[in-house]
This record gives structure tokens, C-alpha cells and sequence, in this order.
């Protein structure tokens, strides 16, 4: 059996769980709620975690579940209740409503009715006296939309409690939700796909993953639980899902039956297989999705998992004549349009039909430019096992080397080598050549000499996968202007992981028209020699940092979910890996650290897994939990030791670690390699982030020293405030310091607006202005609440009686994590009696007597207990 999550454990659901207790206490004594929410969000759990809150300050609970069958009986639900809790059984709503009066006087009594629309009428009657009156607390669940008593609904709607709706649990969370349910972290791409199929609802989210477990389709691999194929759905889950589909007319269950086949499809189509009522009446229920945002009206199944459960339930012969009718249809209506080139063929190789190898291959190619990535190997490999023909099988290996299957690639070209002859062995090996590329940067590596009309690109990426940004950017400028679509979208996806590199995101999106223009002109393309699939998420990426932080995470969390479920691991962790760092630039520190630890170690593109694992040192830190920063390092650890790329963000997640172990100098020195080797390259984002960060560790004079001519090329909105506050540091300046935290709260950066706010404070404390110093530690404070991570050490200022020095510091923020004496004099290179003496004198100046009330302290905010440079 799988691990359920634990009763005290909410994921989540801070917002919620805050919303309701400000409404228990809004009148004093006899504060409630209206607690709503869809089945499986978590309503009943959240009123649970609330109700034993209540009871371990002391209150009475009163606790009724109410049923239809305890309907029939007035006030049977609540005086079950009442005698449950040791009062006195009522025999009237008047006696019920003067026992819990008398009982609320010697101690608070909170009544909580989850439910509460299958409550008796007399019942009802009752609570909203109980509301009217303030007689007790009150909490009263119910299912979102369902039809309730009058009584109950003049409940929010007289306004007598608060109504507080329960969302479904976001797709960034599922992820912590299956770490907590499989007791072990899930690789990120696996958690994608059931974010994607349980769409927030928690009860499905658990029946998928105990469905995948005892289908032996849940493994792990280097310390994550992977999914290996999606699951069968089991009875349990159609008994979830299936009550939505009672009442339907045979009319209406054969209609979304065909377009749970069939995906999506117009209103002009939709209406050959039902009449109007029909679809009126699936949309009412929800069943179905109507979307008019184009020319044409299109009517989709928006619960991908109810789409799956209804397909698998169609009989095999049924499900036969369905897709036949599904082939006559489209083949009149849409035989060209791209996703429907795919479908007809997949189609009709499900009915057992012949089809051509020219047809499986171009069907492949459509699904490969649709983003259906699964599709496309799934059809490219029957193509090569039917056919075995060199274009089946070249076409499988450029499928394949866009999913990092090198293993594969080689297989591939081995036999079309050995088949075949001319032209197709020299295009097999110049795959393989590409795949060795992709993976060491070095053609030299691969044995193979690369056509020279493939030369250009093969020094790009080489040259881009070793560091080398401004080569790559210079080899590809003239393909980007030529009339070639292929080879312009080929270059134009180096050129935007080189001008993002170079710090210059807007030039990125300057190049959009242009690449759009290409993309539209693969269609009937073959699968390139690198991959474009990375462009629109480059693009978000490029969006994000040059200040639209809001539609780029959304984009890529859309890009992230779509690769996730098409099992195209390496696309999903390129834009997983640049969604994590906006996260954590908007203070979602908990979700960016999960992806980037939890990125899959399948993705053998080294530069990825660096960025992912120096991410995920950065981000622990940042959290202030020891042993996600141990694991942490303990996977970056085989990268350091032999990575054959000299990037700056090791040196930067090397110099969070030290300054976390509270070794300032160390780190300082390692930022100053993370410069050099960033200038060296001309990788001006990582050179702004590193100087930065010794900004961020006290060291803006030699911040400063680091910057040039190449300062005046950045194009981020952070990269330049990040520069910014370095030269304001370094001047002492609170006004120009004032101007950055205003800056970067306006960007929506909370842990730099909080940092710079701190900074503030100290100047205007040294210059002897303390009501300065006050408001702007009061402005630290208010925008430290977004940042839901650590404090860090810039933010020591805030609320200090006396500044501590550069070592102080460091033993503060050792004991406050928890360290004993002798564990700090060992990290520290002191004695403990040195320890206990620094010790002593931080307690005298920060006014705490003892390592509890310094702790207390720092999780306050008014100290730190971890610091990190800015992740990558």
C-alpha cells in the first residue's frame, strides 16, 4: 500500500487555512465560516486541521456528519454531535441552542457541520440561529455548487459568516503532494503528468498514484519515484469519475463518447453526431467545453482524466465502429489540418487498416511539429518496424535524438549502415555525430566527420554547449537571415541560448516574428538536425526577465505540462529549469527547489543537470533546511569533480554552501572565480548575478570592481537593478538604495526588495536617523512576507540593538540553525570556548537571552539563518 498524506500535513492551503481563522475570530466569541469546495480539493481535511487546532487551544469541538439517511430524523445529526462531545442530548432547537450557550460561557465551543447541505431542515433552521445570535463558533462545509436549504444559504448570503472557497490545489503544488504521499521525492516530469490528469483534486491525485503502484508502473531511479507508463484506470477511480456521467441519454453518452475519441472538434462536426440539446445539456454539466476564441467554434472534454475513463470503457467493438465513423467524418471535413493528419492514421492502424509507409511517416512528422512527441516516436518506430526502410529509420533516430535516446541512435545507425549503403549511411552517422554533440560538446569525440552543410550549426552548438556564447551567436547570425526555414529555426534557437547567456533578453524577443515565421514553414519539414521544440519556451524565458514575470510562468508551466504528459523529459526540463528561477526571483522558493531537485536524471544534456542541480543548492539554502542543502550538494558533488564545463553557476551554488556553513571568506572566493570565468565567456547574466551576490554577502567594493563596458549591454530588468544596488552599496547611499528596493518591489522580486529594505535601515541607523531606519525595517518586514523562504543575510539589520561582525554573524547564523557549540567550532575553525564567548556577546547585542529566543528571532525575520546568491 502507498503512504497516505499525513493528517497534519497541509500542502498548500496556507491562504485557506489563514482565511478561515481570521473568520473564526472576526466576532469575538462567535466567529465561523463558510467553508466551499469542489469534491477533492481538501475542504474536509482543512475543516479537520482547523477543528484540532481549536481543540488544542482548549475549545469543545462539536463535530456532525451529516447523511440522506439521517435527513428524515430533525436534529438527530446534531444531537449525535452534542452527545459525542459530553453535552446534554436536546429535545428542541431551543434546547440545543441554550446547551451550547451554557457551554460556550465556561469554555469556547465551535460546532462543525461538514456537508451541511444534507442537513434536516430543522437543523438548518438552527445554525442559522446559532449564526444570528453569536451563540458559538460555527464552521459549516459544503460541496461547491451543490443545491443547499434556504436556511443555510442565508448564511453567507445575510452575511452572518464569511464565505471562504477552497480552490483546486495548483499544478505547482501536486508535486509536494506525491513527495508527501510516496513518502520520497517524484521526479518532476512524472508529477507533471498527474497534476495534469488529477487537475487539483486530491482523491484522484491519490487513487492514480496507488493505481500506479500496483501496476508496477511507479519505480525509482537515482532516488525518485518515476513513472514508467501511465496507469490503467482501476474501478475505484470510475467510481469517482462515473457519477458524472448518470442521468446522460444514450444520444448524449455516444456523443462524448466521439469527441473524447476524437480529442477536440467544431460545432459544424459535433453537430452531425448529436442535435444541439445534446451539447447544451453536456455543457451545462460541465461534461463538455466550448471554445470561440477563433473563427470557428470548437467543443473539447476539459477533464483529461474522465476522457480517458470514458474511452477505456467503450467496448472493443464499439470503440471500432467509432473510430470508423471518426475516420468518415474528418476524412470529408478536415482530411489536412495537422493534428488530424495524425489521428486518422493512428486511427486507423486501431482498426487494423493497411497504411503506407509515406502516411506513418508524414503523420509522425505532423505529430513531431504539433508537440505530440510520444505520437511521433510511437508512429516513426511502426514505420521502421514495418517497413524497415532507411527513411523510417532515420526519421526514428531524429525523434529520438530530440528525446536524448543516444543509446538508440547508435542502434539505429548501425543497421541502416550495415543495410544500406550511399547517401543514408553517411546522413545515420552525421545523426550520431549530432547526438555526441548534444552530449559532449566536442565533435571531435564522435568519429565521424559532419557534411559541410551541417558545419555552421555543428560550431554553433559546439561552441554553445562548451560556454562559448558570442562564437555561437556570431556563426548563426547569417542562417537566421537566410531564405531557408529549416536551417533559420535551427539557428534561431542557439541564437536565443546565447543572446540569453549574454544578458540580452530583449534582443531575444526582437528575433520572435522572424522565428515564427520559420516555425509556420516546417510543417512539412523533416525533423531538424537540433532542436527548435525549445524556442517558444526560450521565448517565454526571454519574456520573464525583461519584466512580464506573469504570462512567462504561465506559458512555461503550459509548455512544462504538455512535454511532461507527451514524456519529452528533455524539453520539460529545459523550461522546467528557467521556470524554477522566476519562481524563485517571485519568492515561490519551496516550488522552485522541488523542480529543480527533483529534474530528471535521464536528461543527459550536461548543462541542464548543472543549472538543475546548482539551482537546487541555491533554493535549500535558501529554505534554511539542512538536509535539503546536504542532498543537495551531495548531487551537484560528481559535476564539481569532473565537469568538463567551466560555467559559473558551480562556483555560485559552491559559494551559497560556504556562506551556509558560515565560511564568508571561502565564499567570497568563490565568486570572485564565478566572475572571472563568467567574463571570460562573455556570459554576462551569470557576471550580473555574481556581482550581485557579493553585494548580497557585504562585498560591493569588490562588486563593483567587477563591472565595465559590458554592464551597459544588459537588457534584464534584474540583471540591471542587480548592478544597480551594487554601485548604491558601495557608495553608502540609503537615498539610491531607497530607489532600488522600491524598484525591485515593483518588479515583484520580494526576497531583493527585502534585503534592499534592510540595507536601508543600517544606512539611516549609522547616519543617526533612526525614524528613517524604522520605516524602512517596517517596509522590509511587509515585503518579506512574499518571500516564503528564509531570511537572509542582508536582512540581519532589520530590528539589531547593535551590528554584529562579519564573524558574529556567522556563529549566529550557525546556532540559530541549530548547531551545537562544538559543531560551530568545528565549521569555524574556533574553539568552543571562543564559540560560547561570540555566543554571549550576540545575545547581549541583539537583546535574546538564550539560543531559543535567538531562533525565535530569525524566524521572525529580524535575523538570518541562511543566505544565497541568485539562482540561474
Amino acid at each position: 500500500m502507498l503512504p497516505t498524506l499525513h493528517g497534519s500535513r497541509l500542502i498548500g492551503r496556507g491562504d485557506v487555512l489563514a482565511a478561515v481563522e481570521t473568520a473564526l475570530s472576526r466576532v469575538p466569541g462567535a466567529g465561523g465560516a463558510v467553508v466551499l469546495g469542489a469534491p477533492g480539493t481538501g475542504k474536509t481535511r482543512i475543516l479537520q486541521h482547523v477543528v484540532e487546532t481549536a481543540e488544542q487551544r482548549g475549545w469543545t469541538p462539536v463535530v456532525a456528519q451529516p447523511s440522506d439517511a439521517m435527513r428524515q430524523l430533525p436534529l438527530e445529526v446534531l444531537a449525535t454531535a452534542m452527545g459525542s462531545a459530553g453535552l446534554d442530548l436536546p429535545s428542541s432547537p431551543a434546547k440545543a441552542a441554550e446547551t451550547l450557550s451554557y457551554a460556550h460561557q465556561k469554555s469556547p465551543v465551535v460546532v462543525c457541520i461538514d456537508d451541511a447541505h444534507l442537513v434536516d431542515r430543522t437543523t438548518a433552521g438552527l445554525l442559522l440561529h446559532l449564526a444570528r445570535k453569536r451563540v458559538c463558533h460555527l464552521l459549516v462545509g459544503l460541496p461547491q455548487d451543490a443545491p443547499v436549504p434556504e436556511e443555510i444559504r442565508a448564511l453567507w448570503k445575510d452575511g452572518w459568516l464569511p464565505r471562504v472557497t477552497v480552490p483546486p490545489l495548483p499544478a505547482g503544488k501536486i508535486g509536494a503532494v506525491c513527495d508527501a504521499m510516496l513518502a520520497g521525492p517524484v521526479e518532476f516530469t512524472t508529477a507533471s503528468r498527474f497534476a495534469m490528469l488529477a487537475q487539483g483534486n486530491l482523491v484522484l491525485l491519490r487513487e492514480l498514484l496507488h493505481a500506479t503502484a500496483e501496476q508496477k508502473a511507479l519505480t525509482q531511479q537515482n532516488g525518485l519515484w518515476v513513472d514508467q507508463r501511465l496507469p490503467d484506470i482501476p474501478g475505484r477511480l470510475h467510481d469517482l469519475v462515473l457519477p458524472r456521467l448518470r442521468g446522460l441519454t444514450d444520444d448524449q453518452r455516444g456523443a462524448l463518447e466521439l469527441l473524447c475519441l476524437a480529442e477536440t472538434a467544431s460545432w459544424s462536426v459535433v453537430g452531425q453526431w448529436a442535435a444541439a440539446a445534446d451539447w447544451e445539456a453536456l455543457e451545462s454539466r460541465g461534461l463538455v467545453e466550448v471554445d470561440d476564441r477563433r473563427a470557428h467554434t470548437d467543443l473539447s472534454v476539459p477533464d483529461l482524466l474522465m476522457r480517458n475513463v470514458v474511452v477505456q470503457l467503450i467496448p472493443r467493438l464499439r470503440r471500432r465502429r467509432l473510430l470508423t465513423q471518426l475516420i468518415g467524418t474528418f476524412e470529408r471535413a478536415e482530411p489536412t489540418a495537422p493534428r488530424r493528419v495524425v489521428q486518422l492514421v493512428t486511427w486507423r492502424l486501431h482498426v487494423g487498416e493497411a497504411v503506407s509507409e509515406g502516411a506513418l511517416l508524414h503523420a509522425a512528422r505532423q505529430a513531431w511539429w504539433t508537440h505530440d512527441w510520444a505520437t511521433a516516436q510511437r508512429l516513426a518506430d511502426t514505420a521502421w518496424r514495418v517497413h524497415r526502410s532507411p527513411a523510417a529509420g532515420l526519421l526514428l533516430s531524429k525523434v529520438l535524438l530530440h528525446q536524448g535516446r543516444h543509446g538508440q541512435i547508435t542502434e539505429l545507425a548501425q543497421c541502416l549502415t550495415a543495410a544500406q549503403g550511399g547517401s543514408h549511411v553517411a546522413e545515420a552517422n552525421d545523426t550520431v555525430h549530432r547526438s555526441r554533440i548534444t552530449r559532449f560538446g566536442s565533435g571531435t569525440r564522435t568519429g565521424a566527420a559532419p557534411t559541410a552543410e551541417r558545419t555552421e550549426l555543428d560550431t554553433a552548438v559546439v561552441a554553445l554547449v562548451n560556454g562559448d556564447w558570442e562564437t555561437g551567436l556570431k556563426t548563426v547570425r547569417p542562417l537566421l537571415e537566410g531564405r531557408d526555414p529549416r536551417r533559420a529555426a535551427m539557428a534561431g534557437a542557439v541564437a536565443l541560448a546565447a543572446l540569453l547567456h549574454l544578458g540580452r533578453p530583449q534582443d531575444c524577443l526582437s528575433l520572435e516574428p522572424a522565428l515564427t515565421r520559420a516555425m509556420s514553414g516546417l510543417d512539412q519539414a523533416d525533423i531538424p538536425e537540433y532542436d527548435v521544440a525549445n524556442i517558444p519556451a526560450l521565448l517565454a524565458y526571454a519574456r520573464g526577465l525583461t519584466g512580464d514575470r506573469e504570462t512567462a510562468v504561465e506559458q512555461l508551466r503550459e509548455h512544462v505540462l504538455h512535454a511532461s504528459m507527451n514524456r519529452n523529459t528533455m524539453v520539460a526540463n529545459r523550461a522546467g529549469v528557467m521556470l524554477a528561477h522566476l519562481l524563485f526571483e517571485q519568492g515561490e522558493i519551496g516550488e522552485a527547489h522541488r523542480i529543480y531537485s527533483t529534474a530528471s536524471a535521464r536528461d543527459d544534456i550536461i548543462i541542464v543537470q548543472q543549472l538543475a542541480r546548482c539551482g537546487a543548492v541555491i533554493t535549500a539554502v535558501h529554505l534554511g533546511d539542512v538536509q535539503a542543502v546536504d542532498r543537495a550538494v551531495a548531487r551537484l558533488s560528481p559535476f564539481v569533480r569532473s565537469s568538463p564545463h567551466d560555467i559559473a553557476e558551480i562556483d555560485i551554488a559552491l559559494a551559497t554552501h560556504e556562506m551556509y556553513q558560515g565560511r564568508m571568506e571561502a565564499a567570497v572566493n568563490l565568486l570572485r572565480l564565478a566572475g572571472n570565468a563568467a567574463l571570460r565567456r562573455g556570459a554576462h547574466a551569470s557576471l550580473a548575478r555574481v556581482v550581485h551576490a557579493l553585494t548580497r554577502v557585504g562585498r560591493a567594493d569588490l562588486a563593483v570592481r567587477m563591472c565595465g563596458p559590458w554592464t551597459h549591454e544588459l537588457q534584464g530588468e534584474l540583471d540591471r537593478l542587480g548592478i544597480d544596488f551594487a554601485h548604491a552599496m558601495a557608495a553608502g547611499s540609503a537615498e539610491r538604495v531607497n530607489t532600488c528596493a522600491q524598484r525591485w518591489e515593483e518588479s515583484g522580486a520580494p526576497l531583493y526588495a527585502a534585503e534592499a529594505w534592510a540595507s536601508v535601515s543600517r544606512l539611516h541607523r549609522a547616519a543617526d536617523d533612526p525614524r528613517r531606519a524604522t520605516a524602512a525595517a517596517r517596509r522590509c518586514a511587509a515585503t518579506r512576507v512574499h518571500h516564503k523562504g528564509a531570511p537572509t543575510f542582508l536582512m540581519h539589520a532589520v530590528e539589531e540593538h547593535e551590528a554584529l561582525t562579519h564573524r558574529e554573524r556567522e556563529i549566529a547564523l550557525l546556532a540559530a540553525g541549530g548547531h551545537k557549540s562544538h559543531e560551530i567550532a568545528e565549521r569555524a575553525s574556533l574553539s568552543v570556548r571562543t564559540v560560547e564567548n561570540h555566543l554571549y556577546r550576540i545575545y547581549k547585542k541583539l537583546g535574546v537571552a538564550n539560543r531559543r529566543a535567538l531562533r525565535d528571532m530569525f524566524a521572525r525575520g529580524m535575523a538570518t539563518d541562511s543566505f544565497s546568491p541568485r539562482a540561474d
